[in-house]
């Protein structure tokens, strides 16, 4: 149980860390000097993003034995 918890919150951190990534990449400054990294975190962002919660929520699910 102590090892799908803790896969559980590393999704959770994953999914979170996209979300900053989004975030944090778009100022503006960055996204009118390096236009392509913007673009690209936030490819990385929106793929990230649902699979991370996917996943979490897969491990969080207590299935009965």
């Amino acid at each position: 149980m102590t090892q799908l918890r803790l896969r559980f919150v590393i999704f959770g951190l994953i999914g979170l860390a996209a979300l900053d990534i989004l975030a944090l990449f778009s100022i503006q400054t960055v996204r009118q000097r390096w236009y392509r990294f913007f673009y690209f975190s936030h490819v990385l962002g929106f793929v990230m993003f649902p699979i991370a919660v996917g996943l979490s929520r897969l491990h969080s699910t207590a299935r009965p034995r």
